[in-house]
């Protein structure tokens, strides 16, 4: 069990990644960077992405060079959103949530967003420290 968005944490999701074959597929066909910046955490400013491309899924600590989209938010709204409270449509209308870069980049990508919540699920069902 590691704590969310500690060095453990990511690595478990790392992992999760690397060993989702569903993910290694759908970046055959169209690569995806997604950065998530999460501020006011215990650890400081938590910086990680996800890549999706034709080597497969891996997540990264630290900010990626050309990420299509990224994520921002504090830490009390992302623990809100790992845990379910909130999703991201609600974070954003509420002004909880900052999306920059090219949001064409998910227009046609639900199945690659819904992949990744399952291949996560394991993680989040084990993560500690969301409150």
């Amino acid at each position: 069990m590691a704590e969310f968005l500690s060095e453990a944490w990511l690595d478990e999701l790392d992992t999760a990644a690397r060993e989702s074959p569903v993910l290694a597929e759908l970046g055959r066909s169209a690569p995806l960077v997604i950065e998530q910046r999460v501020t006011g955490t215990p650890y400081g400013e938590v910086t990680y992405h996800v890549i999706i491309d034709q080597e497969g899924a891996r997540v990264v600590a630290g900010r990626a060079p050309a990420p299509q989209i990224a994520l921002e938010t504090d830490f009390v709204t992302a623990s809100a959103m790992h845990r379910g409270d909130i999703n991201a449509q609600r974070a954003l209308n509420a002004g909880m949530l900052k999306i920059s870069g090219a949001a064409a980049a998910l227009i046609g990508r639900g199945d690659t967003l819904g992949a990744l919540t399952d291949v996560f699920a394991t993680v989040r069902a084990t993560t500690t420290g969301t409150g």
